[in-house]
């Protein structure tokens, strides 16, 4: 039975999250009235409590900011936050099952309701009203992870009201509200006078090894033995020496910020600066830190090329990861440009798997070379590698690329490698392999290399989506094909999944975000394996 009794119909997100209010404070008060009843239930119930505390306060902050949300955020924070009632809804109903009538529940323990069961044994009741009410929390852990990317595009949004709604919150201790906050004050401190990111190598970074493929290293704090992991940033040649500077700074700042686990980011401890010298231009150092319990980093190139296919349920994994990754530096402001399988690092995690068992691993995007504050300046000139021409859309390659850069072109990238991850082929051949470094030949595009800059990047793109429609569905099922055939034509006009690009011109790019996690990060979540 309903608690609330005869709730009709609510309209909006506030609706919806009003209803959540109140079902949170229903469970508030069941953990209070039923906590004395079995232990093991007590545990779950607390369990239960942290859990609302946490959505809580960012429903609260959600709520507050809804008025100044586009309708479209507005419109899926109500559907997020609908399932998240029925969630609530269901460990209520558990409870009211398993206890009985709440006027009587402060003088309820497990022998009256075994006794008012009938023959069923209390310790199996207790256990099965755990078990159920677990398997809830799991469903609202996935349910937490899926609202984090909404959650963050609050760091895109330009309105003070948003800052004046986490100093409010900020003492509630939610780790959320802090990285929120320690975020939007990163972006919001570019341009401005601060040189703390920037830090002298002198001896205490050692043990420096390149990792197989990538531009990157692995290397030590001589200190505290900490693993690092530093890549070059050059600045683009067109780059005035200030501006340099100040991109420089701005990205390791907003780096330092993220959190590694959840943004599949590593946080970036520092920017070492390279005075130039000999006609050579001033050059950076990025250096990051590698959580703890990661290691054996790998990037995706090798992995492609020297593993066995991994499990399907792996792969997913994998590629859901990637897909947050990507949201991730949109929501920091930034777009990457440089999204391949050499700037896809994987580590072993030891907290998850055991020493003798491989697996694929966690993904990190890396390869920050030459990312770019979204609407900073935009160079049309590349470097033309067919390389890296397979992963950009065909309107950013060649020498002189027809449009400036923008999140879609990042949407691109990652459709090729979700293609090239679920085909499990890599589709270029290092020279040590063969004669010279070239492609796949079960890509059949070696021909199309001859081909004029624009004819040869739209007759790839097009083998690509074939690859896709022809490939995936019987390795990767249908679903996971049409995330890659919508990534690969998210720029198309006319009829595609992802929207025609008008759709996204609002001032703060809250809009292509929404898009983004409307059709690619939720769509890969509900793939279950």
């Amino acid at each position: 039975m309903d608690p609330l009794g005869g709730v009709g119909f609510v309209c909006g997100v506030l609706g919806v999250m009003d209803l959540c209010g109140k079902y949170g404070q229903i469970l508030m008060t069941k953990y209070e009235t039923y906590s004395h009843v079995d232990s093991a239930l007590a545990e779950v119930l607390l369990k239960t409590k942290n859990h609302w505390q946490i959505i809580e306060v960012e429903m609260e902050i959600l709520r507050s900011l809804s008025h100044r949300l586009d309708e479209k955020l507005q419109l899926h924070l109500a559907q997020m936050f609908k399932m998240l009632q029925g969630k609530l809804q269901e460990i209520v109903s558990t409870l009211d099952t398993v206890i009985g009538d709440k006027k009587q529940a402060k003088a309820v323990n497990l022998d009256q309701v075994s006794k008012k069961k009938g023959s069923i044994n209390k310790i199996r009741f207790a256990s099965h009203a755990k078990g159920t009410i677990d398997k809830i929390l799991r469903d609202m852990d996935h349910w937490h992870g899926m609202l984090q990317p909404y959650w963050f595009l609050l760091s895109r949004l330009q309105d003070p009201a948003v800052d004046r709604q986490l100093s409010t919150y900020a003492r509630s201790g939610s780790k959320q509200v802090w990285r929120l906050q320690e975020l939007r004050n990163a972006i919001h401190g570019v341009g401005k006078r601060e040189e703390g990111i920037f830090i002298t190598e002198s001896e205490w970074i050692e043990n420096r090894s390149p990792i197989l493929y990538t531009g990157g290293e692995i290397a030590q704090d001589a200190e505290t033995q900490a693993h690092l992991y530093i890549e070059l940033l050059e600045p683009h040649p067109c780059t005035t020496v200030n501006l340099a500077l100040q991109n420089a700074r701005d990205l390791g700042r907003i780096l330092s910020v993220v959190d590694p686990r959840l943004f599949c980011i590593l946080a970036c401890r520092g920017v070492i600066k390279f005075p130039g010298s000999s006609g050579k231009r001033e050059s950076f150092q990025l250096v990051f830190q590698i959580p703890e319990a990661l290691h054996s980093p790998r990037s995706l190139r090798e992995i492609l090329l020297h593993d066995q296919k991994y499990p399907l349920d792996e792969l997913l994994n994998f590629a859901k990861q990637l897909a947050r990754a990507v949201m991730f530096v949109h929501t920091t402001n930034f777009v990457h440009k440089n999204l391949r399988p050499e700037t896809i690092i994987a580590f072993q995690d030891s907290a998850t798997s055991s020493s003798s068992t491989r697996t694929i691993g966690v993904p990190f995007l890396v390869g920050f070379q030459n990312v770019r504050p979204a609407a900073g300046v935009t160079y049309l000139c590349e470097d033309g590698e067919w390389q890296k021409n397979l992963y950009r859309h065909p309107t950013r390659q060649g020498t002189l690329p027809e449009n400036t850069y923008q999140m879609q072109h990042d949407i691109y990238s990652l459709g090729v490698c979700l293609l090239e991850l679920g085909i499990w082929q890599s589709f270029i051949i290092p020279a040590e392999f063969s004669e010279s470094c070239g492609p796949n030949p079960n890509l059949n595009i070696q021909r199309y290399l001859k081909l004029p800059p624009p004819k040869q990047a739209r007759t790839i793109k097009q083998e690509f989506l074939d690859m896709a429609t022809k490939r995936l569905p019987s390795l990767m099922g249908p679903r996971y094909t049409r995330i890659v055939t919508m990534c690969l034509g998210c720029l198309d006009p006319g009829s595609n999944d992802f929207g025609h690009e008008r759709e996204f011109l609002d001032v703060d790019g809250i809009l292509v975000g929404v898009r983004y996690i409307e059709k690619v990060i939720l769509q890969l979540e509900e793939i279950i394996v």
